[in-house]
């Protein structure tokens, strides 16, 4: 029942989240408002609308800063990574991580509109553990003592720890640049499709019979044409 009312909140949430304006599609700025207190990495939010934007763009681990709606107080700098959605929408979209009862909402991760690959959270080892034990998912995590600067996030080991405190490699990996992160990844193809090496034969054998067949008359022709000479001699 928790999970039901959590994916409720999201969808109530997001439909508060206005779009910037289309100037600002480079550092992804969008306007959130929560109607309730929100968990982020390192910090909790109260109710209220804020702005959400890329500190960096054009790096690959990218970097995301909170701030208050008329952008003069910042509030945390993240890390994040890559996560794809089936479908864009046109408005922007906060997913959450279930949590323990009595514990605001963890944002899972932000996506602006019509983006398929949105910013995953990446948590602090500890928070991050007890959203998994809350949710029974794997969340996104760094180690506890990271500084919450742009050079020592992006430098940060990341990792998805479980509720039972095991570390696994995050995906998807993050990518290079912001137009790969809105590109399509490649689709993992069928065995069959995969062990394919050579080109399947679509072409029939007739053409090759009839350039057969008119080299061998050109030969007659030939020959016949040196034995008539021949015998002229």
């Amino acid at each position: 029942m928790r999970f039901i009312t959590a994916m409720c909140c999201a969808v109530a949430l997001t439909a508060f989240a206005a779009p910037a304006a289309h100037a600002d599609d480079y550092n992804k700025l969008t306007y959130v408002t929560f109607s309730g207190a929100v968990q982020v990495p390192g910090a909790t939010l109260p109710a209220g609308t804020y702005t959400f934007k890329l500190a960096d763009p054009e790096n690959s681990r990218r970097v995301v800063q909170i701030w208050n709606k008329d952008a003069t107080h910042l509030y945390t700098t993240l890390l994040t990574i890559p996560n794809q959605r089936l479908e864009p929408t046109d408005k922007p979209v906060i997913l959450f991580k279930e949590t323990a009862a009595g514990q605001p909402q963890a944002v899972q991760a932000w996506f602006y509109p019509g983006d398929r690959y949105g910013e995953e959270f990446v948590y602090p080892h500890d928070q991050a553990l007890k959203i998994a034990k809350a949710s029974h998912t794997p969340v996104v995590s760094m180690a506890n003592n990271t500084k919450n600067d742009d050079a020592s996030l992006k430098a940060s080991p990341v990792s998805r720890v479980d509720e039972n405190d095991k570390s696994s490699a995050p995906e998807p990996a993050p990518v290079a640049t912001m137009a790969q992160n809105n590109a399509p990844r490649p689709v993992p193809t069928s065995g069959a499709a995969q062990a394919r090496t050579q080109l399947p034969r679509t072409a029939s054998n007739l053409p090759l019979l009839a350039l057969m067949s008119a080299l061998s008359l050109m030969a007659a022709l030939g020959f016949g044409l040196a034995a008539r000479a021949g015998a002229r001699s």
